[in-house]
């Protein structure tokens, strides 16, 4: 089930999650970033146990997998990634981002977010390590209260220069 990079991507999008289930949502927001920064891969990385999902009831992480496989089989522009899945945790987004920074040596890398996760950024583990091997792509949303790329700036010096700020679609 380990997507291969079978072609150089210039641009490649991180978009992890607990994709429990993944639902049309989740296809639509992927897309939207992947146009509106001209991404040339998403990469759906299926959280094992997502830190602050603990204790919830999520499907096991093979059928997820395979709902995420089956979703996007169609679409040359998305691929799933076991790099969470495949290894031991604690899965922490730093340690991720980095493994695929490897494995994409010479592209841009895009860690996508919705700005509510953008709220908490700075209480994530090691945010700064984040942002070191990517840019954000931030997801506003329109019914959201509104995020700004400089609201973390005196924590984060310089994130606001690591960001892309995407106006989402209002989906429900």
């Amino acid at each position: 089930m380990q997507a291969q990079q079978t072609e150089r991507a210039h641009r490649v999008g991180i978009f992890g999650g607990s994709f429990n289930p993944l639902h049309q949502g989740h296809l639509i927001v992927a897309e939207f970033a992947a146009e509106s920064i001209h991404l040339d891969l998403v990469l759906f990385v299926p959280v094992v146990d997502p830190p602050h999902k603990r204790g919830t009831d999520l499907l096991p992480i093979k059928h997820r997998c395979q709902m995420i496989s089956m979703a996007i089989e169609n679409n040359d522009r998305f691929q799933l990634s076991m790099v969470d899945a495949e290894r031991p945790g604690p899965h922490y987004s730093k340690d991720t981002v980095q493994i695929i920074g490897q494995q994409y040596a010479d592209s841009d890398l895009y860690f996508v977010m919705g700005g509510d996760s953008f709220r908490s950024f700075p209480s994530w583990h090691e945010p700064q390590e984040i942002v070191k091997h990517s840019c954000l792509a931030v997801m506003r949303r329109p019914s959201a209260r509104p995020v700004q790329p400089d609201m973390h700036d005196v924590k984060l010096p310089g994130l606001s220069d690591r960001i892309a700020m995407i106006e989402a679609p209002p989906i429900g």
